[in-house]
């Protein structure tokens, strides 16, 4: 890790709940086709709680990444964590296609972002070094795919 408290406790939330997204049990097909599996734990519990508590560690990730540490680089998540706001903005995109809900990459972004993309970018983002743009490449490749 890196030493600093604040990322550590954003890429251990961040990895709690990074596979475990799709909050309701409609996303089966999903889950399938991504071959991901519910969070399993000691705990056995039925599936609406289990579902609700996945939807609860969701909207808490998305308060802190809101509201609490909007200055988190997306850069800085997806080389700590192979993940970042797009990829929750185009999971969530996903999961609201399977259930039949048209909803384009824009409007997912506005809903992860809390104002439109462009915005946030704006007023969020700073300029990455060569150093943390080499290890997104390789970040992204590993996780997300080849950029096309």
């Amino acid at each position: 890790m890196t030493g600093h408290p604040e990322t550590e406790t954003v890429s251990a939330i961040i990895y709690q709940v990074r596979f475990d997204l799709q909050v309701s049990s409609g996303l089966t097909q999903m889950r399938r086709k991504r071959k991901l599996q519910p969070i399993q734990g000691s705990m056995s519990m039925d599936e609406q709680t289990r579902i609700e508590l996945e939807a609860a560690a969701f909207r808490t990730l998305m308060d802190h990444l809101l509201h609490k540490r909007p200055d988190v680089q997306n850069i800085d998540m997806m080389n700590l964590t192979g993940f970042c706001r797009n990829c929750l903005s185009r999971w969530y995109q996903e999961a609201a296609n399977a259930r039949g809900i048209d909803m384009n990459k824009e409007e997912a972004r506005e809903i992860v972002y809390g104002m439109p993309y462009s915005e946030w970018r704006d007023k969020h983002q700073t300029e990455a070094s060569p150093e943390k743009q080499a290890a997104f490449e390789k970040s992204f490749a590993e996780n997300v795919g080849r950029k096309t």
